[in-house]
This record gives C-alpha cells, sequence and structure tokens, in this order.
C-alpha cells in the first residue's frame, strides 16, 4: 500500500468513526438529513468524506454510476423477448432524460402487462447498466408488496411517511438513485401520493436534488383490452413488431387510473406527472420458447428443439385461442436449471 491509498484508508476509517458519533450522539438525525446537505459544513463534510472513501466504497459518482444505455439497450435486445415496442420507448426515455442539461423533474415511468412478461427483468436490467454494483448497489431502492402487509385503510399514513422518508433519504445520499416500486398493484390506494412532490417539476428542493433520479412503477395486473386489440391487429394483418404506442399511451394511462393497487386514483397520474407508460405486451409460443433457449444458455447448455418443446408443452399454458401465454415467462427458469 502506498503513502497516498494509506492516507486514504486512515481517513475513511476517521470518517466512518465520525458518521457514528455524529448519528448516536444527535448530531445528525438521519430521518432530517435533507436538511443538513443544505448547510455548507455538512457538504464540505461528504465532500471530503467522499475524497476519502470513494476508492474503498460506492459512491455516487461516474465512476459507480455508469448510465450505459447502449449496453443497456443491446441486453434488452438480446434478453427481452417479444418487447421491441418497450425496448423501443424505455431505451429512448431513459437517453433523452440523460441527454436533457436542463432537466426539470425525474424521470418516472410505468410498466404494465401480464405475469411473466418481462417487466421486473426490465428492472433488473436498468440497474445493472445504471450502476456499477448492478442491483446490489445501494443506490437501487426497490419496494415490493410485502413491504407494505397491512392493507387496512388505517396503516395508509404510516406506508405513505416509510415511502417518503426513505426516498427523502436516498436522494440526500445520491441524487441519481434508481427507485422500483414492484407489484404495485397489490399496494394501498394512496400510497404514493406524498411522493408528488418528489416527482413533479423541481430541480432543487431543500438542498436536495430531484430532478436526476428514475423511478419505475411495475403492475401485473393484466390489461385484457391489450390482448383483444392485439388479436385485431394480427386479424388485420399486422404484426407486433409494427405497433407504436400511439394507442396503449391512453389505455394504460386510463386503465392504471382505474385499477385497483397503488395507482389507483394516483395524484402522480392526475397531475401528469408519470413520463412514459411502457405496455409488455402477452407473448406468444415463439417468445416463450426464446426464453427457454435464454435460460438454457445461462447454464451454457444448447437444447434440442425437441426439449424445448417439451418444457414448453408440459409448463405453459395458452388462452383460449391458443396465441398467448397465460403466465409468459414465468415459473420457466425453475423447469431448466
Amino acid at each position: 500500500m502506498n503513502f497516498l491509498s494509506h492516507r486514504n484508508f486512515l481517513i475513511y476509517i476517521l470518517f466512518l468513526q465520525l458518521d457514528l458519533l455524529r448519528v448516536v450522539h444527535g448530531f445528525v438525525d438521519i430521518r432530517n438529513i435533507g436538511n443538513y446537505i443544505k448547510d455548507g459544513t455538512t457538504q464540505v463534510y461528504y465532500k471530503v468524506k467522499n475524497f476519502a472513501s470513494c476508492p474503498f466504497t460506492e459512491c455516487c459518482n461516474d465512476d459507480y454510476v455508469i448510465e450505459d444505455w447502449q449496453a443497456l439497450q443491446e441486453d434488452l435486445k438480446e434478453n427481452l423477448f417479444g418487447q421491441n415496442l418497450a425496448i423501443k420507448l424505455l431505451t429512448k426515455a431513459l437517453k433523452s432524460h440523460f441527454n436533457k442539461l436542463n432537466r426539470k423533474k425525474p424521470l418516472v415511468i410505468s410498466l404494465h402487462g401480464d405475469v411473466g412478461t418481462g417487466k421486473t427483468f426490465t428492472s433488473e436490467i436498468i440497474a445493472k447498466h445504471m450502476f456499477k454494483e448492478g442491483s446490489n448497489s445501494a443506490f437501487v431502492h426497490r419496494f415490493v408488496a410485502a413491504d407494505f402487509p397491512y392493507k387496512h385503510e388505517s396503516h395508509l399514513p404510516e406506508y405513505q411517511i416509510f415511502v417518503i422518508e426513505n426516498v427523502k433519504a436516498a436522494l440526500a445520499s445520491c441524487p441519481r438513485s434508481l427507485f422500483i416500486f414492484d407489484e404495485v398493484d397489490k399496494y394501498q390506494p394512496g400510497i404514493f401520493d406524498l411522493l408528488t412532490s418528489y416527482i413533479d417539476h423541481h430541480r432543487i428542493l431543500n438542498g436536495i436534488h430531484f430532478d436526476q433520479a428514475i423511478y419505475v412503477f411495475i403492475s401485473n395486473l393484466p390489461l385484457p383490452h391489450i390482448s383483444e386489440d392485439l388479436k385485431s391487429l394480427y386479424k388485420a394483418g399486422k404484426v407486433r413488431e409494427q405497433l407504436d404506442n400511439s394507442y396503449f399511451e391512453d389505455l394504460l394511462k386510463k386503465k392504471a387510473f382505474d385499477l385497483k393497487g397503488g395507482l389507483k386514483s394516483a395524484a402522480i397520474i392526475e397531475g401528469n406527472l408519470i413520463d412514459h407508460y411502457i405496455p409488455y405486451l402477452p407473448l406468444e409460443k415463439s417468445h416463450v420458447k426464446e426464453c427457454i433457449r435464454g435460460f438454457f444458455a445461462q447454464y451454457n447448455r444448447d437444447p434440442s428443439e425437441h426439449g424445448i418443446s417439451k418444457i414448453f408443452d408440459e409448463n405453459v399454458v395458452l388462452d383460449e385461442d391458443g396465441i398467448f401465454a397465460e403466465s409468459g415467462c414465468k415459473r420457466i427458469e425453475k423447469k431448466v436449471d
């Protein structure tokens, strides 16, 4: 260890101890960390701390927040099957947001579709190419239905505060954070209402930067209209690769507002704060077979067509018209390993 790295290591240990003292002895109330970020001395503290600790731990800088959207696009094209429209919309939204010099708000995306169509997988790919540490990054914050177990309305204020305090603390630590709200169809309506101030058109509020974060909402509620309309388009001679989002955008916005769950009658929808509604179309037989091949490839195995068909026939149920797989690629991976 050379002198410089040795010095940095000692400074790093010192600031770890200072962290503990500041919290334990009440110098910093972690619940109100946003107020302290405004203070000039605290800003100096974090700058010095980051200088000392970044060689040893993840920091909110370009070394760790890599934002490689080209690699993300290639990854999705190679591994997300049957969702050409979603890939096109998502990569365009990400590139546009981060190429803007004067962003006014964070990027807010809502992913909609049946189970097994690739929504959660997509969120993992975003994390993978946004951060050096991928989904393990300290700046990726994932919420699931199990975080909000009680459905009685008396628990709603508690959950609203839980969400907002986590978001505030995360943004104070790293404005370039990624927030993933999975299974929002299982959340209580109104749970995101306190979040509106953080995803509205404010660049800085109470010393915290808001415009650099990404929020991803994932809903697994089936949208029957999409399946039926897809079938109608097929009958008219169109293929799914020709579809654009002009129709789906309005449909998803209306349905997300009306369907049960965390986005029902949500202020973030009513206030037009969700930037993109991205449809995940139901998967066909060919897409599920691609999933099976992809899972085999993860184990460096090259299955025969007979083996793929056998797994499909034993585990996948098609709808009454024999077109769409009812649960997409869900549960397929466990049949491969």
